[in-house]
């Protein structure tokens, strides 16, 4: 019999990948006939942009992974993740626009961190946390990576202050103002 590798709960749902690789998706204890109408709910749920074209595996993997940073509020990031699922996870945990660059120019949802990577950079894995700052989280970065980040509120109607904490960022609401944000930081 197959042994869980890896699992998350959300409401409902459990979410289990199996030794064997394949996803297995429960609600309310019961095994689902299909998992992926069940991790498309469960996306929806996040407020989760998901792409169509997933696999079950990648997929289920993605979903467990967006739980567990969310419930974290800490978002993991390796260069062989894609500027788009940068993004959407940002997104997901912080409420927040992540605008991305590859020098002056936006950069190509489809590449990956590593590939953006600018010469003498050593890139890497980071764990951002809820208490890290705006500034921090772009200073980062733009030394692991060579890559230039803004972080704007969730409408993209203006760049977040270099002192809010990443975990508060939710708060600021869309037609946010900086002087709006100061206050927040008081």
């Amino acid at each position: 019999m197959a042994e869980v590798k890896e699992s998350a709960n959300h409401g409902e749902w459990t979410i289990e990948i199996l030794d064997t690789d394949q996803v297995v998706v429960k609600k309310n204890g019961e095994m689902c006939e299909k998992a992926m109408p069940e991790l498309r709910a469960i996306a929806e749920a996040f407020n989760y942009e998901y792409d169509p074209e997933w696999n079950t595996q990648f997929f289920g993997r993605s979903m467990i992974d967006i739980i567990n940073m969310k419930e974290a509020m800490a978002l993991k990031i390796d260069g062989r993740m894609k500027v788009s699922q940068l993004k959407r996870n940002f997104k997901c945990i912080y409420n927040a626009t992540l605008r991305v660059y590859d020098g002056r120019k936006t950069a190509d949802d489809n590449a990956t961190l590593s590939e953006l990577r600018a010469e003498g950079c050593t890139g890497g894995d980071m764990t951002c946390k809820p208490e890290d700052t705006v500034e921090y989280f772009e200073f980062f970065l733009k030394n692991l990576y060579g890559i230039h980040v803004e972080v704007a509120t969730i409408d993209d109607w203006v760049l977040v202050l270099d002192g809010m904490p990443l975990g508060r960022i939710k708060e600021i609401g869309k037609n946010a103002t900086k002087k709006k944000m100061e206050e927040m930081l008081k």
